[in-house]
């Protein structure tokens, strides 16, 4: 079973933070778009499919026809299960009753979407289009669909935040009722908008320490309301995680469809093109493939099973690579676990609270022996 992520990589306009390749008002595209991505979807015809993720971009900019179109589309071209998780990204100041009851028609099951913040004048800060207003509209039609499973995506570390101002989001956030909650640190790139105000000295960040503290607070609060870890940004109700990015985590292979989409399909690593014309035209959509080395999958195993709090799964890895991984690295692992970094039961290898913060360095000991 492969999962299907499809990116529509437009936006009512391009937020002051974002680097991800969105076009800002060029919604005037969406139809030759929408008709390329069936073109491309064509070469996967009768994939087995168990989770489905429309990303962006905002896909809550397509129309109802559109999103019903589409929606049918993938069921007539691919082999989607029944119970398939199959989850839409929105915008609160795009996401209207209409079109969530066409989605869900649709078969979509799961939302998720980007409120970043909870506060207007931060919202406006962040060049956001929508206004805590719009959100808890959208928020109120999701719930009026009879649609129980939503994900908010939260930014900490904002500049002039406060560590104060985080916690009254979080306990904010969860009132929504929202079944899981993404949280991530702002990353300053220089070629936003926000990065050149930042290099110029413009605006202030939080300092590590605060920063670090905010992540901490995350779980903390969280768990009170029920909503738990299981990934280093991702937080749930049990029974709630998103099965699709677990995917990727678990480095399953999945199908990306699209402008800037990546894939993981038959061992291969496929990178479709940045260019927005091209795609549309289908021209050498691929601009690169790589066949992933069987060093490059124990890799990509190491560093993205330590994302998740369950870890690295020792029997799967074992049966996949025919080698026991405790016994494998049981210098690296008495080393961690002597640090309180690591730890490990039969089934997992996996980080403690003190490992995940510093993460990167941990996966380091593994992969430098590979």
């Amino acid at each position: 079973m492969y999962g299907l992520y499809i990116h529509i990589p437009f936006c009512y306009k391009k937020c002051s933070y974002c680097d991800f390749v969105s076009f800002g008002g060029r919604q005037d595209l969406l139809p030759p778009y929408l008709h390329a991505l069936k073109k491309e979807a064509e070469k996967f015809k009768g994939a087995e499919i168990d989770t489905v993720f429309i990303g962006g971009g905002t896909p809550s900019l397509m129309d109802t026809n559109q999103i019903q179109d589409l929606c049918a589309f993938l069921y007539q071209n691919f082999n989607i299960k029944s119970d398939a998780e199959f989850t839409m990204e929105a915008n609160p100041q795009s996401l209207t009753f209409d079109k969530i009851k066409a989605s869900k028609d649709g078969g979509v099951n799961r939302f998720s979407v980007g409120a970043q913040s909870l506060t207007d004048s931060v919202l406006n800060d962040l060049g956001r289009s929508h206004t805590l207003k719009q959100f808890e509209n959208a928020i109120e039609n999701i719930k009026k669909a009879d649609i129980k499973n939503f994900n908010l995506d939260l930014i900490f570390a904002l500049p002039g935040q406060t560590l104060e101002m985080w916690l009254k989001t979080l306990n904010k956030a969860v009132n929504y009722g929202s079944t899981h909650i993404s949280c991530y640190s702002l990353i300053i790139d220089e070629n936003t908008p926000l990065g050149v105000s930042y290099k110029r000295g413009e605006i202030s960040l939080p300092s590590e320490e605060t920063e670090r503290l905010m992540y901490k607070a995350i779980k903390e609060t969280l768990e009170k309301y029920g909503i738990y870890q299981y990934e280093v940004s991702n937080y749930a109700k049990k029974g709630y995680e998103c099965k699709h990015n677990i995917k990727y985590w678990q480095a399953k292979e999945y199908i990306g469809l699209g402008c800037a989409a990546h894939s993981y399909y038959n061992g291969a690593r496929y990178n479709n093109t940045l260019n927005l014309n091209d795609y549309i035209n289908q021209k050498d959509i691929v601009t690169n493939k790589e066949i992933l080395t069987k060093t490059d999958m124990q890799e990509e195993i190491i560093f993205l099973g330590l994302r998740m709090n369950r870890g690295i799964d020792l029997q799967g890895y074992k049966k996949r690579f025919n080698f026991d991984f405790i016994s494998e690295y049981n210098t690296q692992i008495q080393k961690l676990k002597k640090l309180n970094l690591v730890d490990f039961n039969e089934r997992y290898l996996y980080l403690t609270e003190k490992g995940m913060d510093i993460l990167d360095s941990v996966v380091l000991e593994f992969i430098k022996e590979i």
